[in-house]
Parts: C-alpha cells; sequence; structure tokens
C-alpha cells in the first residue's frame, strides 16, 4: 500500500476482489507468523468501511511517482523556509539586545 507520505490521510492499494484480499491478509499473516482472525466477509466490510483508502487499478507505474518528487521539492523548500526565518529571528533578537545595551 502506498500512502500520502506528508498527512497520512488517503491510501491507495490494488484494486482487487475480496477473495484477494483475504488471501494478501493471510499471506501477510503467515509471514510475521501470527494468526488469522475472521473471514473474508468481515475483512472486506472493515476494509470498505475505511474511507481513506483507495483502491485503484493497476496503471502499469507507480501512481505516486511524480507525486512523491513534488512533495519531497515542498519538504524541502519548507525545510529551507524554516532555516531562513530561524535565522531571522536570531538576527532580530541580537539586534534587538544589542540596542537594548546601548541606552
Amino acid at each position: 500500500m502506498e500512502g500520502d507520505k506528508i498527512c497520512g490521510n488517503k491510501w491507495y492499494s490494488e484494486k482487487g476482489t475480496g477473495r484477494q484480499l483475504w488471501e494478501r491478509y493471510l499471506r501477510d499473516m503467515n509471514m510475521v507468523q501470527q494468526p488469522s482472525v475472521g473471514n473474508p466477509q468481515l475483512l472486506y466490510t472493515v476494509w470498505k468501511s475505511h474511507t481513506e483508502i483507495h483502491q485503484v487499478a493497476p496503471t502499469g507505474h507507480d501512481i505516486c511517482d511524480q507525486y512523491t518528487r513534488s512533495q519531497a521539492l515542498v519538504a524541502e523548500l519548507e525545510q529551507r523556509a524554516k532555516l531562513h526565518r530561524q535565522f531571522h529571528l536570531t538576527e532580530r533578537d541580537y539586534y534587538d539586545d544589542a540596542s537594548f545595551t546601548l541606552r
């Protein structure tokens, strides 16, 4: 499952049937040696109740490639802006303190 890296409020999964979802669940539980709980109908009902999960048909490429690159750029720009603000505030504090000591 691929998710929204910034907010975490949308998750994308391959479109499939309830049976495929159950088989994937069983495979995942067996891989980590955990017991499986419930049945295919219950799992599919719970799965469908999660509105943050969006099932999409395969498109031949990773759906989030371009989005991930743009979000990485936005995160880098936000980090630079944060550092710039910190520098500005540090300079402001320094000069505010200097002006008080001159009086």
